[in-house]
């Protein structure tokens, strides 16, 4: 008997139309590998004949400028954001196909662009010139591209000592958009993911880590601690008070975390990451070195330390194993392990000289049989 992908793998847009396309796939399949005899020396036979299947079912129709995509899914759809960084357009094709292929539920993904990329970044997706969304090949995603212009992020992006910069990119617009995208896409619960990353399990956990403990952020733990950014001389007199604690806490890696959009529009989480960057430009970029994500932890830990409530929770490490753009050493049971992969570090995996390809490129390539030109 035909062996047909999991019924959770082929939903429609609801659950009684993809009960309906998994049973009549089921009974098609079966139909068509019936020739093929029950032995094992026609095994290669039936494999042929799904293969063939499930080529032709990803490559089904695609729809364009899909009304309602906002809602698309329903409740149980989870949002994911990226920002459309020209230098990293393989980076994100690769993670978006991954976070489809996954996903076991619907997935809005939203995609953050610059205004004035936009008309490359429907290119790369396929989407005509007078629509911003496109469904991806099986109908169980929806890309949606939002563009934002650079004023709205000039406020968190930090200055940084020239003495530290060395070689080390910095973050422009795009890096910073994650922290305004209540502005853009509205209160809900969204998953965000940098470019540099593989996604290799469902991604429904990260959202339910955020609703069922009532807090903003959900991130991964990490054995990092702040001081390994911020030092312990305290250039700045920032926070003397608390600042022994404050270096001591965990340095988390917000390229891939959930947050409630809501709550970070009105608890003052936004605010906090503002004034800390504010102070670090005042001092001439010498409070912390150059990561743009440590204002992000920072605002997070200090909730804590002022005796505000704690508006976070730290999941396990296998929803960012980072590191893979400078970490040749990890083995192949860490990557079996891993929801998320990240290439954190200078060798990412688009470029010839790249780390750990081989677990990037299958995505990439998939990325044209959901998206075809």
């Amino acid at each position: 008997c035909f062996v047909v992908p999991p019924y959770a793998s082929m939903r429609g847009d609801t659950e009684t139309s993809g009960f309906m396309l998994w049973a009549a796939t089921l009974l098609v399949a079966n139909i068509l590998v019936a020739p093929c005899g029950g032995s094992a020396a026609q095994t290669e036979c039936r494999d042929v004949v799904a293969l063939n299947l499930l080529q032709k079912r990803a490559t089904a129709v695609i729809s364009q400028c899909p009304s309602g995509h906002s809602s698309f899914g329903g409740p149980m759809a989870v949002d994911v954001a990226w920002a459309g960084d020209e230098r990293q357009k393989e980076g994100l094709q690769a993670s978006v196909a991954s976070a489809i292929m996954a996903a076991k539920v619907p997935l809005r993904a939203h995609i953050m662009v610059l205004r004035s990329a936009m008309p490359s970044f429907r290119r790369l997706f396929g989407i005509r010139s007078d629509c911003d969304s496109i469904e991806a090949a099986g109908g169980h995603a929806v890309v949606i591209l939002y563009p934002f212009d650079a004023d709205l992020v000039q406020a968190s992006i930090p200055k940084f000592d020239s003495a530290k910069i060395k070689s080390r990119h910095l973050d422009g617009p795009e890096g910073v958009v994650r922290l305004y995208m209540h502005q853009i896409l509205g209160n809900k619960v969204v998953i965000w993911l940098d470019c540099d990353t593989i996604v290799q399990q469902d991604l429904t956990p990260l959202r339910s880590a955020v609703l069922e403990n009532g807090v903003t952020v959900a991130v991964a733990d990490r054995e990092r601690p702040l001081s390994d950014f911020l030092g312990s001389s305290n250039p700045c007199h920032f926070e003397p008070d608390v600042w022994g604690e404050l270096i001591n806490a965990a340095n988390f890696n917000n390229g891939v975390y959930a947050v409630d959009l809501g709550r970070w529009a009105s608890n003052g989480l936004l605010k906090r990451v503002e004034e800390i960057s504010a102070k670090n430009n005042d001092c001439h970029g010498r409070l912390f070195d150059t990561v743009i994500q440590v204002p992000f932890d920072m605002a997070l830990h200090l909730a804590t330390l002022r005796h505000e409530s704690k508006d976070f929770v730290a999941v396990s490490q296998t929803w960012n194993l980072d590191g893979l753009g400078w970490n040749s050493r990890l083995d192949a049971t860490t990557f079996a392990n891993a929801s998320i992969l990240h290439w954190t570090g200078a060798n990412k995996p688009w470029l010839p000289e790249g780390f750990y390809r081989n677990f990037w490129m299958p995505h990439r390539e998939h990325f044209s049989s959901l998206f075809p030109a």
